[in-house]
């Protein structure tokens, strides 16, 4: 239920609560017979004659099961996070919450491929390269299992990385438009 739930957070429920009329957007917890006393938190997205069907918020398609009135055990009303305690959206708000952040995990990915293809296009213009002799960095290579890394570094950040093995490097944004690969190492 990644980013609304974390791991090791405490969640409180209202487990007197009447199954049946629990709405599209709510989180519940539900065990499935046969898996032991496992519970799973899960968001409701749609309703079924005999239950619900839900989905986690970090997961890519809904479940493949039906969770039956029966299996449910309550619906998650606040969370506790670090020194504060957090009311979880249920029903309309949760519903909205919920395709936010699946259009946001999913949606990007479309606006992310063109923007790569526009980054590399800009490198390859060679447009920032004025700018190559302001940049100061300097390279460290390290032992990293059976081979070395060299690591490229800016004022005690890592900018970029190139592994013995692979022989290219891979220098993050926007660094790669001022350094020229040709004098690294």
């Amino acid at each position: 239920m990644l980013p609304t739930l974390r791991p090791g957070e405490g969640v409180m429920i209202d487990s007197g609560l009447d199954r049946r009329c629990l709405s599209i957007g709510d989180i519940i917890i539900y065990s499935i017979p046969g898996l032991g006393e496992k519970n799973i938190i899960h968001r409701i997205i749609r309703m079924e004659e005999e239950g619900y069907r839900t989905r986690g918020d970090n997961n890519g398609s809904a479940d493949d099961y039906i969770v039956k009135f029966t299996m449910i055990r309550g619906k998650a009303m606040t969370v506790r996070r670090g020194t504060k305690t957090l009311l979880l959206a249920g029903g309309f708000r949760g519903r909205l919450r919920h395709e936010m952040l699946k259009t946001r995990k999913y949606g990007l990915i479309h606006w992310y491929k063109p923007l790569v293809w526009l980054s590399g296009m800009i490198d390859k213009s060679g447009v920032f390269h004025i700018f190559r002799r302001l940049i100061r960095y300097g390279v460290i290579r390290v032992k990293k299992g059976n081979g070395f890394e060299e690591l490229l570094i800016r004022r005690q950040k890592l900018i970029g990385k190139k592994s013995v093995r692979g022989g290219r490097w891979k220098i993050k944004f926007p660094y790669k438009y001022f350094i020229d690969r040709k004098k690294l190492p």
